[in-house]
């Protein structure tokens, strides 16, 4: 959760609006995505490396080995995170980086 920043990411998609019915849908999609491709790359992590190193080493391995994305991935995610206001559009992006780094 920390290294990809999703706590504000999730506070981030319980900003956006919910003046209807469709709103509040889909802020809950974006939250229900969100954790289940976070799920995702911890699994992929855990697939991918030694079970008997730390977790902290293990998630350094898998970043090293896939520093291209996880780069592209971080910067995309602090640029959407500085935004003043979240909006449907950058939430959505920011699920799409995430699932692109579960792949």
């Amino acid at each position: 959760n920390d290294r990809y920043e999703i706590d504000p990411a999730l506070t981030r998609i319980t900003r956006l609006p919910r003046q209807s019915r469709w709103d509040t849908l889909a802020r809950l999609a974006l939250r229900s995505d969100l954790y289940a491709a976070t799920a995702s790359i911890v699994e992929r992590i855990a697939r991918s490396t030694a079970a008997a190193d730390a977790a902290d080493a293990r998630i350094d391995a898998w970043e090293q080995r896939n520093a291209g994305a996880v780069a592209r991935a971080r910067g995309t995610l602090a640029e959407i995170l500085s935004l003043d206001e979240p909006t449907l559009a950058s939430m959505s992006v920011l699920l799409r980086v995430m699932r692109n780094l579960a792949a």
